[in-house]
């Protein structure tokens, strides 16, 4: 007699749901329920049947179109690397991904790429862009013939996707701020932010989580300004520079995106006086050269390569099996790198 998954799972005492996560390792499972249920699975003689995914992917390939603001954004390299390992895995399984990289967040541009998406006949899509009107009003049309929609990276609540794969981007603040706070106990804290895009819901609750964090931690914090890059390393880097000079009391320059680092650091480094204390975001092979240099002294990091592995597993899982567990969000805890680790 075959075992089935759910024979698994009443074994187990728990829900096929979690079974499912737990035989696919999936992050939210804690690695104690990964082994008792791997360990119950293979003493019951049950295996996933991945023949059986591949018929059934042959009568419903999975074509998705993949939207990301890639072009010089070295931040994506490691995303689009994990989707390319999601990719590999299911390959054989019928998944093809079709991915429209486009500079930035203009808006002409993300509409473009969309519809070269969709003209490529794609059926399901894996996006990170803004909520423009014109882009949500596109994607709104799309959920009428396309209910596989997912964030990975930026969110669109508005848009009330299939799931969001990304960052807690408060918490990211959040922890800034506890930086912040620690690293200059005994100093003013007088603070330079830099965004890319106030459009951008999680450049803004980063901003957020710092600054209500600051006043979680009794911090009396003043902000001397709060620059918005617009993810142009040029217009980042005079921004910055006139801000320092114009405020030589700056204690912290807290940099809330990843494409904004650089031209930050080298509006320091142009200065050439006395720095702030420097908190940046992500990490990419610029960020690892100026924490050697002595420029960045800690960066919150999102994991972008796992970021990309779910956003495309946990999409391809639904097209093929309608699983409403993968339904969930994703939510990867950001972490604190140090100079220490690039020594």
């Amino acid at each position: 007699m075959t075992v089935t998954l759910k024979d698994v799972a009443v074994a187990c005492g728990l829900s096929p749901g979690t079974v499912s996560r737990a035989l696919n390792h999936h992050p939210s499972v804690h690695q104690d329920t990964v082994d008792y249920v791997t360990a119950m699975a293979r003493s019951m003689g049950y295996y996933p049947n991945r023949a059986g995914k591949a018929l059934s992917a042959r009568k419903k390939p999975v074509s998705i179109g993949v939207l990301l603001p890639s072009v010089n954004g070295p931040f994506f390299d490691d995303v689009k690397s994990g989707m390319h390992k999601a990719l590999r895995e299911y390959e054989d399984l019928g998944l093809t991904l079709v991915c429209d990289e486009v500079e930035g967040w203009k808006e002409t541009d993300h509409l473009q790429a969309l519809k070269r998406l969709i003209k490529a006949g794609c059926n399901a899509f894996c996006l990170c862009t803004q909520p423009r009107p014109a882009i949500l009003a596109l994607l709104e049309e799309l959920k009428h013939t396309c209910t596989y929609i997912a964030c990975v990276n930026h969110n669109l609540p508005e848009l009330k996707p299939l799931f969001f794969v990304g960052v807690d981007f408060y918490k990211s603040g959040f922890l800034a701020a506890n930086l912040a706070h620690l690293c200059l106990r005994d100093k003013p804290l007088n603070v330079i932010i830099v965004i890319g895009l106030k459009s951008l819901k999680g450049h803004m609750e980063r901003v957020r989580g710092f600054t209500e964090g600051l006043r979680y931690f009794g911090r009396q914090a003043h902000l001397i300004s709060l620059i918005e890059g617009e993810d142009n390393e040029i217009l980042t880097q005079t921004l910055t520079m006139e801000a320092l000079k114009a405020h030589p009391e700056a204690s912290c320059l807290y940099v809330a995106t990843g494409s904004a680092v650089s031209g930050a650091c080298r509006a320091v480094i142009a200065l050439s006086g006395r720095r702030p204390y420097f908190i940046a975001t992500d990490e990419i092979p610029s960020t690892r050269d100026y924490f050697k240099e002595g420029i960045i002294d800690a960066s919150i990091c999102q994991d972008p390569f796992l970021q990309g592995y779910y956003a495309i597993k946990k999409l391809y899982n639904c097209v093929t099996s309608g699983d409403l567990v993968e339904k969930g969000d994703l939510i990867v805890d950001p972490s604190i790198r140090l100079k220490a680790h690039y020594l």
